[in-house]
């Protein structure tokens, strides 16, 4: 949006806390809190990760790598993006991109005051979309909305780790990028969605729905 002061929606207790300008690329795809209350956003066409104040204020903090092609093979949008973004308790940053090659896809680190900084490889031919952190065993969490894959990486990085898939098929590698398989056509972003969302919820071992669809579809 175009710049605009801050104005009460009417009829609701709520206020617009900050307006982006999308001819600049600031399209928010994803975001977490910082302890006073600042937001620390991505921003998925200009591949950028920024931090929202109190005031509106847009700092921001790390711009990733443009691929060679542009990132006109990233998967479904064809152009690089950050995506999912989450906070660790140092107050270091891990971010999703997705840039349709092998050298940048995967999961980012950004550490207070520094430079981004790639810490596990994911599939190029995937899009790593949401992300969710388990502060207990510092795993982070990656949902693929086109692969129907959780990955989970350890924020120390490393190669990610597919979970064991719904039909218990071994566990993969991000090396190995597994079949288009784990859900139907129609059904792949609901299933890593409402996979990441039990990952969200209590970081249960990850499972079929009860009563969802028996996994299968495209292959290949």
């Amino acid at each position: 949006m175009p710049t605009a002061a801050a104005a009460a929606v009417p009829g609701a207790a709520v206020r617009f806390a900050a307006h982006f300008d999308l001819s600049r690329g600031q399209t928010p795809e994803n975001v977490t809190q910082e302890p006073d209350g600042d937001l620390d956003v991505t921003f998925s066409v200009s591949r950028q990760v920024a931090r929202v104040g109190a005031d509106g204020a847009t700092r921001i903090l790390a711009t990733m790598p443009l691929p060679a092609d542009g990132g006109v093979n990233t998967p479904v949008l064809h152009f690089a993006a950050t995506m999912g973004i989450v906070r660790g308790q140092d107050g270091t940053l891990y971010c999703l991109y997705a840039a349709g090659s092998a050298d940048l896809t995967g999961v980012w680190r950004i550490r207070p005051h520094g430079n981004p900084e790639r810490i596990a490889a994911l599939p190029a031919n995937g899009l790593p979309n949401g992300m969710a952190l388990d502060p207990r065993s510092s795993v982070l969490y990656v949902a693929d909305s086109v692969l129907g894959t959780i990955w989970t990486v350890p924020t120390t990085g490393g190669a990610a780790a597919a979970r064991t898939h719904p039909d218990g098929r071994p566990a993969q590698t991000a090396s190995a990028p597994p079949a288009r398989g784990e859900c139907g056509a129609a059904e792949r972003d609901r299933c890593a969605d409402d996979l990441l969302g039990q990952a969200r919820a209590g970081l249960r071992p990850l499972a079929r729905r009860p009563g969802a669809p028996v996994p299968g579809g495209l292959h290949g």
